[in-house]
């Protein structure tokens, strides 16, 4: 029979067991924790670099001249005017730009019976709306004569909401004797945007450009549908006439072999940021070099401009973006494309290196290899795998190649793996401080890789925290 003493020795027993193991798994974390320390301690301490997708964008600002195909339309008779054409809008030709009242009577009518008590509707004063929220937009401290453009243009538009309302009733006023000898519609005589200011510069070319033309402050812009009163001769309003244009700047001769080579020039409209192109080329006016961009597009969004800034858009290749401290270089053996075989229990890429034997005979050996990289005829190689002087052979062959011939490869750490291994890359732009590198071949880095900051702190197979 077992006794109380018996059981109380028995459960002893057992509570020493589990006092045991559960020293013993105490103790493996504890030398777990020591030798993660210890590797902690060892280890490089770095900063990583995530790789992104960017470009490295050259920019430059240049004011431009802008030269259009402008005609100013002048008054044939004198009288009141009243414009009816919307501007910075394309008409076509014969469509009623303005009329002339010689005797005045006709705005006296048209006064007394439809103006008083005319409001705007809901369309107009969208359009206000609009007008104002792109001055707000647009508006800088430096550029305050756009507050007078901004005058202009609201004035300038009631006047033109207030007679497309009088238009819809001027022909049943016109149609009496006394008004019709002394009333007179002028139409456009060819299709065009119209334009109601003018700055003194129409009918410019690049011939006329001189140093000083560029840089002359803002030109004084008349606005045209703010007068009331014209004589024979009078400029009423310019009509652009094609929609080419194009944009002139100057630039110095430290900047004509940067730029000569370019047939196309992208660049951006400070004014909007809108990003546009066209065809570059290089003009010499006497003693002044200028950049000329031809556009076919965009022209009416900036017609009430004659000087425009630009920002040169220049050397945008895009590819993966990393900063040039993590660039290394590392030597390679190259070893021509024909001695490639195919071995090891999953067909891997590698070599047939000779050996000899004890007996004093040769074999071989199949050595597997990471190809690095490769031009038209050889593979890069890293080197450890082999030395200067091993003898590999040919597949199906008993050609023979001794290795000894070394190249670099420009490269950067990968320490996606938490340690450093070499991944080459293809430099395919560069400023001080960022390259751009090409991601065309298997060899190449990848988007979102992690790289070592400074290529410096660290070597291939590092552990890396």
């Amino acid at each position: 029979m077992v006794t109380q003493s018996k059981i109380q020795k028995l459960k002893k027993q057992v509570s020493t067991k589990k006092l045991n193991i559960g020293a013993f798994v105490f103790g493996i974390l504890v030398i777990y924790i020591i030798i993660n320390f210890i590797f902690y301690l060892s280890a490089s301490k770095v900063t990583a670099y995530t790789v992104i997708e960017g470009a490295l964008v050259e920019t430059t600002t240049y004011r431009t001249i802008a030269i259009r195909k402008e005609q100013i339309q002048t008054a044939q008779q004198a009288g009141n005017i009243r414009y009816y054409a919307k501007e910075n809008e394309k008409i076509g030709v014969g469509s009623l730009v303005y009329s002339i009242d010689e005797g005045g009577r006709l705005n006296a009518a048209l006064e007394a019976n439809y103006v008083d008590g005319m409001t705007l509707d809901n369309k107009d004063y969208a359009a206000v709306r609009a007008i104002a929220a792109n001055y707000t937009l647009n508006f800088s401290n430096n550029q305050f004569y756009s507050v007078y453009n901004f005058k202009n243009e609201l004035e300038g538009n009631l006047l033109n909401f207030m007679n497309v309302h009088i238009l819809e009733n001027i022909d049943s006023l016109t149609s009496v004797g006394a008004l019709s000898n002394t009333f007179t519609k002028s139409h456009a005589p060819e299709e065009g945007i119209v334009i109601y200011s003018i700055d003194g510069m129409e009918g410019i070319t690049l011939d006329d450009l001189t140093a000083q033309s560029f840089v002359m402050g803002e030109p004084t812009f008349t606005n045209l549908r703010t007068q009331t009163l014209v004589n024979p001769s009078n400029p009423v309003y310019k009509l652009i006439t094609d929609e080419k244009w194009l944009i002139a700047f100057p630039i110095e001769e430290n900047e004509v072999e940067k730029l000569q080579n370019l047939s196309t020039m992208k660049f951006r409209f400070l004014k909007d940021d809108i990003t546009s192109s066209g065809k570059f080329s290089i003009v010499n006016n006497g003693s002044l070099t200028m950049g000329v961009i031809e556009l076919d597009s965009a022209m009416i969004r900036y017609c009430n401009n004659r000087y425009i800034e630009v920002e040169l858009l220049l050397n945008d290749e895009t590819g993966l973006k990393i900063p040039n401290s993590s660039i290394v270089e590392k030597d390679f053996y190259v070893i021509p494309k024909d001695y490639i075989a195919n071995g090891g229990n999953q067909g891997e890429a590698g070599f047939l290196r000779q050996v000899v034997l004890g007996d004093g005979t040769t074999s071989t050996e199949f050595i597997a290899t990471t190809l690095y990289s490769e031009n038209t005829v050889e593979y890069y190689v890293d080197m450890v795998n082999f030395e200067a002087g091993d003898i590999i052979i040919k597949p199906d062959s008993t050609q023979t190649y001794t290795i000894s011939k070394t190249l670099p490869l420009q490269g950067v750490y990968n320490i996606n793996m938490a340690y450093a291994v070499f991944n080459q890359i293809t430099i395919i732009d560069q400023n001080e401080e960022y390259s751009i590198v090409a991601q065309k071949t298997q060899y190449d880095l990848s988007q979102y890789d992690h790289i070592v900051l400074d290529g410096k702190t660290v070597n291939e197979e590092d552990i890396v925290y």
